[in-house]
């Protein structure tokens, strides 16, 4: 079983389910990091968006992907 973590960056690359990558999208609230209970933006690149919570991660098939992009830096 993947480790259960506990907050995750803007800007986080991500897989779904069918590897499609995308990644945390940016939020009006200024917020940089979000917490487990937190509802967050995912940018997928075949053009769809989804609002997930890292609880919901294993449910939908999301994986963690390698850094985050470059503009999140």
């Amino acid at each position: 079983m993947p480790k259960q973590r506990t907050s995750i960056r803007v800007g986080q690359r991500l897989h779904r389910w069918d590897g499609e990558p995308g990644y945390v999208a940016l939020n009006s609230r200024g917020i940089r990091v979000h917490t487990a209970g937190d509802a967050f933006q995912v940018l997928w690149t075949d053009g769809e968006s989804e609002y997930l919570t890292l609880d919901r991660f294993n449910d939908e098939g999301v994986q963690w992907g390698r850094g985050v992009m470059p503009w999140a830096r």
